[in-house]
């Protein structure tokens, strides 16, 4: 009886996690940034360069990526992030969501930060 109950948690625990690791759920601004111990960063010229240790890929932001990025290494969440930028330059609400949301995509897909997702 044993040995089936811990099957049984275990094909639980295996559906779960394949359901959240498949899951495509739109991004959204209440979700924590994690960034990739792999993933290392420094500023040169006003300019952060990226470097992922994992496949050896390197990026380049320009200046407001260069400084999304230092707003999202201060604050945990998407809105804290929105919040921050909207305190810093003239821009219209909607407008900059979407820019952030576009762009902290882009992050997750080259494997440079992760989003937390508040049901996995």
């Amino acid at each position: 009886m044993k040995y089936i109950i811990q099957l049984l948690i275990g094909l639980i625990l295996r559906i779960w996690y394949n359901s959240c690791k498949n899951r495509k759920e739109i991004m959204n601004l209440s979700q924590k940034i994690i960034f990739v111990d792999t993933v290392f960063s420094q500023e040169v010229d006003g300019e952060m360069v990226l470097l992922n240790m994992n496949n050896e890929n390197y990026f380049g932001l320009d200046e407001m990526g260069t400084a999304i990025w230092q707003v999202m290494q201060e604050n945990k969440t998407l809105q804290e992030v929105l919040e921050a930028i909207l305190e810093q330059y003239e821009v219209e609400a909607e407008v900059l969501e979407k820019d952030l949301l576009i762009f902290v995509d882009r992050l997750v897909k080259s494997g440079l930060i992760r989003i937390l997702n508040d049901k996995c």
